[in-house]
């Protein structure tokens, strides 16, 4: 099986139409975004090959973590497509390239546009299969956006019943506040684990006012987050759960009732 990837670097030349007619027949065109989509969009090649795959009517495919189809029009926002900025590994390639490029309509604009667009539209087939019961994003160093971004996802999913987000410091109270708000609409998440989060006094109120409304939640936890929940926060969420039966909530400095031996 060949593709043009292997192709092209058989021979040291450029020619966007042979490329074009090369995927056509391919008919498919795989692009490896994974977690950071920057590592292939700072390829040259990469970016002309997936304007051959829009323009050769091909179908794209995108090989992403499914966290990153839902975040893909914020992350291109953030860092947009930028051909003009891509490298080759032979400054011949990139001057022809760019050449070429700027001797199309519309130049870089209309290609960064193009390849924006493809990206997003083949990103959201990945979002529109998702349905996991469980997010678990332990220790990826996400952010408060990440955690936002997980609770769009809960406002919308259906299917989701277990959320673990231990060891991720920087989600903070921002992230946690954002979550709460997705606890407000949300009917089907059961158990949230937010261990070593970063969460404070203000997270927890946020989280307390969420479960004056949620009635799905049965399993809230915030160990680890000692140095930041303090006693008014603790008694905040205390005085929201009490009588609601079968409810567990683990606080930070309670790690008596998971490890009842200690």
């Amino acid at each position: 099986m060949a593709d043009y990837t292997t192709l092209k670097k058989c021979v040291h030349d450029f020619d966007l139409a042979r490329g074009r007619q090369l995927i056509k027949e391919i008919g498919l065109t795989l692009a490896e975004l994974d977690f950071d989509p920057q590592a292939y969009l700072t390829r040259s090649f990469c970016i002309l090959e997936l304007l051959a795959t829009v323009q050769g009517g091909a179908n794209l495919h995108v090989q992403m973590h499914w966290f990153r189809a839902f975040g893909v029009a914020a992350e291109l926002a953030a860092r947009p497509v930028d051909a003009k900025t891509a490298q080759t590994r032979r400054e011949k390639d990139k001057a022809t390239i760019d050449g070429f490029v700027e001797a199309m309509p519309g130049g870089f604009e209309r290609l960064n546009a193009t390849i924006t667009e493809a990206i997003k539209e083949a990103a959201a087939v990945i979002a529109g299969q998702f349905s996991a019961s469980a997010i678990e994003l332990c220790h990826k160093d996400l952010t408060a956006h990440d955690a936002a971004l997980v609770a769009e996802i809960l406002k919308s999913n259906t299917s989701v019943t277990h959320v673990d987000l231990l060891g991720n410091e920087k989600i903070g109270d921002e992230g946690v506040k954002a979550l709460a708000e997705a606890l407000k609409v949300n009917e089907t998440l059961k158990e949230l684990s937010l261990e070593f989060c970063g969460i404070g006094d203000d997270g927890a109120a946020a989280l307390a006012e969420a479960l004056r409304s949620n009635t799905s939640l049965n399993f809230l936890c915030l160990q680890g987050c000692t140095d930041g929940i303090g006693e008014r926060g603790k008694q905040l969420l205390r005085d929201t759960v009490a009588g609601r039966q079968g409810f567990k909530l683990e606080l930070p400095g309670d790690w008596s009732s998971r490890y009842p031996w200690n």
